[in-house]
């Protein structure tokens, strides 16, 4: 038994990119099963869900999602899904209304809000990946960004 706190996953030095050649890393069960839009949990999506769910996959380290991220993969898709369709109908219909601001434009701001907050949690913002420790280097296309996506469509 060792004094102090728990050695790090093999994982977590090949995230942060803080490997040591020298020495070889413990050998760690692979995961069962990655995640894939694919698995049953997300069947009931749309195809623009999906498709968000497919860049979010791919965008991450295999095995950086696990099962228990599901659900809020899930409400990310949906709400930036959410997200688009509100900011059509802004874009149709204005911000205000008879001088009041209008409910589409009230729903895009709390989905914004829900967005920002769940893609923080799952390691899609800066801040979030410095938290989470994944090295820059690891992701597999540094030029894709959801964020922008969302900023694309919702123009």
């Amino acid at each position: 038994m060792t004094a102090g706190r728990p050695r790090k996953s093999a994982k977590i030095h090949l995230l942060r990119g803080t490997a040591t050649p020298s020495r070889p890393l413990r050998k760690e069960p692979e995961p069962k099963v990655d995640l894939s839009p694919t698995d049953p949990y997300f069947n009931k999506m749309s195809t623009a869900e999906r498709a968000m769910l497919r860049r979010l996959l791919d965008d991450m380290p295999p095995g950086f999602y696990k099962r228990v991220d599901c659900a809020k993969l899930r409400a990310f898709c949906a709400v930036s899904v959410e997200v688009q369709e509100f900011a059509e109908q802004v874009r149709n219909e204005g911000k205000t209304v008879n001088g009041k601001v209008s409910g589409a434009y009230r729903g895009l701001r709390y989905a914004r809000a829900d967005l920002s907050k769940l893609g923080s949690e799952l390691g899609l913002d800066p801040g979030a990946r410095a938290r989470l420790g994944v090295a820059p280097s690891k992701l597999a296309d540094p030029d894709f960004d959801p964020w922008n996506v969302l900023a694309a469509n919702s123009k």
